[in-house]
């Protein structure tokens, strides 16, 4: 049922915490959203965030947001300092980066 997110190099043990936290229509539309989740992971992996299982349980809001969106609030930041503060933060830092503005 999830093939699109087994694709994505995202463990059944990821997705299964995924399913305990979020209504099955959030997993359903990061499902139909493949493609838009797809670049944001990568994005996330080249500026080598380690805790993306964390960030994917907790903050859904991150994968649902368009890519470019996503791209432009990276636009002009030092990406090494960035990876560094969202990284130590536990992902918190993610709304202060992605969500205010």
């Amino acid at each position: 049922m999830f093939d699109n997110l087994l694709k994505m190099g995202i463990s059944q043990d990821t997705i299964d915490k995924m399913i305990d936290n979020y209504n099955i229509s959030i997993i359903s539309e990061l499902e139909m959203e493949y493609e838009n989740v797809f670049k944001i992971l990568n994005a996330l992996r080249m500026i080598r965030i380690n805790n993306i299982d964390e960030l994917l349980i907790n903050k859904k809001d991150l994968f649902l947001m368009d890519y470019d969106k996503f791209m432009s609030k990276l636009k002009g930041k030092d990406l090494k300092e960035v990876s560094e503060l969202i990284n130590s933060s536990g992902g918190f830092a993610i709304d202060d980066i992605f969500f205010s503005d």
